[in-house]
């Protein structure tokens, strides 16, 4: 899926933007509001960075509190990225995820809904490696050196020291995708946001909760949030304050940091920070 076809199609998505708004209301029938958003999220855990930009295009009903969409995003692993440039590895050599997926918008008063489905493609490090040692001897053999002395330079160098040298094997998978978002807005100041996504490309579940109050003076709200996530071999569990409701131009913009706690027990930092533009 990730490829010329799906690049055209948030191409064709984001330029959408940039339409004269004239010639979409002469095109459009006068009852339905067409419109569009961009956006963009970079997620921080630890030594990992993962960047996401997507695009969607939707239109309004009459009522004006039921809308349907369409949506397409791209992310891909900066941390792997970098290390493949440092290293020199082929590109795809780096985890990535590409989406794909319909569904509808409603609010009802104090209650904001947005439901999508669609399909997934996800690149990743496959589960079991091959032993490091093994390649770089069918690569000493290759290269026609003499096998055993390549296996006797390095044999006193632990296997995770030799795996960071050399590119993963990845594999590439295919499925479905749900994406829920619950927004609840007793006022005009506080909000309960809860997000659930579900990836069987990705073969990963995640959500997250979070509350916020916009206390007087403040141009942005602030709150808790708690989130987790599983995955095939991996799980991870996070706590801290995010800033949300902010706004600069026509962006809206929202930043979260705090402790995450993975599978291994290992902690440490993460940081979100993500922008969209509805035009």
């Amino acid at each position: 899926m990730r490829g010329p076809g799906v690049t055209a199609f948030l191409m064709v998505l984001t330029l959408a933007d940039v339409v004269p708004t004239r010639a979409r209301d002469i095109a459009a029938p006068a009852e339905l509001t067409y419109w569009r958003v961009v956006y963009s999220a970079l997620e921080i855990e630890k030594e990992t960075a993962f960047l996401t930009a997507g695009s969607k295009l939707g239109v309004t009903g009459t009522a004006g509190d039921m809308s349907l969409f369409i949506a397409g995003s791209q992310g891909n692993s900066l941390s792997d990225g970098e290390r493949a440039r440092r290293f020199g590895w082929p590109a795809d050599r780096s985890e990535s995820q590409t989406r794909l997926m319909a569904g509808f918008e409603r609010s009802t008063g104090k209650v904001f809904v947005s439901l999508a489905v669609g399909v997934a493609q996800a690149r990743m490090q496959r589960l079991r490696q091959p032993d490091p040692l093994l390649r770089l001897m069918a690569l000493a053999g290759v290269q026609s050196l003499e096998a055993r002395h390549v296996s006797a330079l390095l044999a006193g160098l632990p296997p995770s020291i030799l795996r960071s040298q050399m590119p993963p094997s990845m594999e590439t998978f295919t499925g479905g995708l749900v994406d829920l978002s619950l927004w609840y807005r007793p006022n005009d100041t506080d909000y309960v946001h809860w997000s659930l996504v579900g990836d069987s490309a990705a073969q990963s579940l995640w959500t997250r909760l979070r509350a916020g109050t916009r206390l007087a003076g403040l141009p942005f709200a602030i709150g808790p949030e708690a989130a987790t996530a599983v995955g095939r071999n991996w799980h991870k569990y996070k706590l801290g304050l995010h800033l949300g409701d902010a706004s600069l131009w026509r962006f809206g913009l929202a930043a979260a940091a705090g402790w995450i706690t993975d599978e291994t027990r290992r902690s440490g930092a993460y940081a979100s920070f993500s922008l969209h533009a509805k035009f």
